[in-house]
């Protein structure tokens, strides 16, 4: 376990380590595939739950990591401390953080997998099944997964804080499928939201407005960008028949990470851990 002291302290007594800090397993899995331990120098990849004394109200892991790239944001250490952590609604809120904070290049660690041939790596040869158009199973999730994703942006921007992990628990996002469609029920999206977070009825057509207004304004824009993680893969496994958390093992196991650096922020981020320390 490490405390913010212990860390400054490591920093000052050697002066040839370099720390990375993650949110949590499924990205040190991830780092150690992509720049395995051979290939990195003087530093230590450390997940953000093994630092003790970081104590914020609101963000879940990230928010202590981001907390923890300002608390060490001293002038000696900041070519010796970086922070990996997803985009989440960040590019599209105009978020700023410190230059040590290294965002996923779309909104989270699981964008890098909504592609045609990592999905069509999973079904052919993950699940040994044929025939699947992967074109059109791509644009059925996101025509569902927009929506909620600029959903979440518009409750973080707005400060709806609207309760998406109450409505979307057990399996939750099941039921705002259209029966006999493989569509968003998108009136009962919204209306089971404001309830869950106990607004007002009176809220729904400025909500549905601003939903409009933001999903014509990002049309052009990737879809990478705004779905979320934890939501295509749900209804990805609702099309394939699969368990939700199997989806999510298999598709980091069909990602072609020979490719991967072609990313600027995966790049910077291999750039920093293979390179020799620099002097600040």
């Amino acid at each position: 376990m490490y405390t913010v002291s212990s860390i400054k302290a490591q920093l000052k007594l050697d002066k040839d380590l370099k720390l990375f800090f993650v949110e949590g397993l499924r990205d040190l899995a991830f780092w150690r595939k992509l720049v395995p331990q051979t290939k990195r120098k003087d530093v230590q990849v450390i997940k953000i739950g093994l630092v003790q004394d970081i104590d914020i109200n609101l963000g879940g892991e990230k928010g202590r990591l981001i907390e923890l790239s300002n608390l060490l944001s001293d002038k000696e250490f900041k070519t010796r401390v970086k922070f990996f952590a997803d985009s989440d609604n960040d590019k599209i809120l105009a978020k700023t953080h410190k230059p040590t904070v290294l965002l996923t290049d779309y909104r989270d660690l699981e964008s890098y997998c909504f592609s045609e041939k990592c999905i069509q790596e999973l079904i052919e040869t993950g699940l040994a099944k044929e025939g699947i158009n992967i074109k059109k199973l791509m644009n059925q999730i996101e025509s569902i997964c927009r929506p909620i994703g600029m959903l979440r942006a518009i409750s973080e921007k707005s400060s709806y804080q609207l309760r998406f992990t109450k409505t979307f628990i057990k399996n939750g996002r099941r039921k705002f499928i259209k029966k006999n469609e493989f569509e968003l029920d998108l009136d009962k999206l919204v209306t089971t939201l404001l309830q869950n977070t106990k607004l007002g009825m009176n809220l729904k057509d400025t909500l549905i407005i601003e939903l409009t207004t933001d999903l014509n304004f990002y049309e052009q824009s990737d879809a990478r960008q705004i779905i979320q993680g934890k939501d295509w893969l749900f209804y990805l496994s609702e099309l394939l028949n699969l368990d939700s958390d199997s989806i999510e093992k298999m598709l980091f196991l069909s990602l072609d990470y020979s490719n991967l650096l072609s990313h600027e922020k995966l790049k910077e981020s291999a750039d920093y851990l293979t390179s020799e320390q620099l002097a600040a």
